[in-house]
């Protein structure tokens, strides 16, 4: 027998309130956000005065974020495309 937290997401995935794809898109843009949220913190805490270097401390921990959120999103147009 199923339980309620099983059956519930059985419903949810079948009435296509969220999607693989989305649920990617969507943990990808908040992986970016909080990537951006936690840089701009480290960096205005730090004892750095010069301004591009806080930039380049917020671009070093931001870049990879960005660059999944980019892969992300040209698999999820791609795969629109597709179906």
């Amino acid at each position: 027998m199923l339980s309620y937290t099983e059956r519930f997401i059985k419903w949810f995935v079948s009435k296509n309130f969220i999607s693989v794809r989305s649920g990617m898109l969507y943990a990808a843009v908040w992986m970016t956000i909080d990537a951006g949220r936690w840089a701009t913190h480290f960096a205005s805490t730090t004892i750095l005065t010069d301004g591009v270097a806080i930039g380049l401390i917020i671009a070093a921990a931001t870049t990879p974020a960005m660059t999944f959120t980019a892969f992300v999103y040209n698999q999820y147009t791609k795969s629109r495309k597709e179906s």
